[in-house]
């Protein structure tokens, strides 16, 4: 199920992917960075995923687990 909002910040999904990436690599809270690896999860665009990638090597073990979580969804889609 698409989430509309992730602690009170609503998930934008209405961005494109080149938005999103942009504020993802300028997160400087959880909260921004969750919300725009979730949107960039639901595009249907290669970009958006590897984008992603280098987080599951990130400093910061909340980032990794949220980024490995957020692949493991696009990877495994419900059929």
């Amino acid at each position: 199920m698409k989430p509309e909002m992730i602690n009170g910040i609503i998930v934008p999904y209405n961005l494109s992917t080149k938005q999103l990436i942009d504020r993802l690599h300028a997160a400087a809270d959880m909260s921004c960075f969750s919300v725009c690896c979730t949107a960039l999860s639901y595009k249907d665009d290669e970009e958006a995923y590897e984008a992603l990638l280098p987080y599951l090597s990130d400093n910061d073990y909340h980032k990794r687990l949220y980024v490995f979580g957020v692949i493991f969804r696009i990877l495994t889609p419900l059929s």
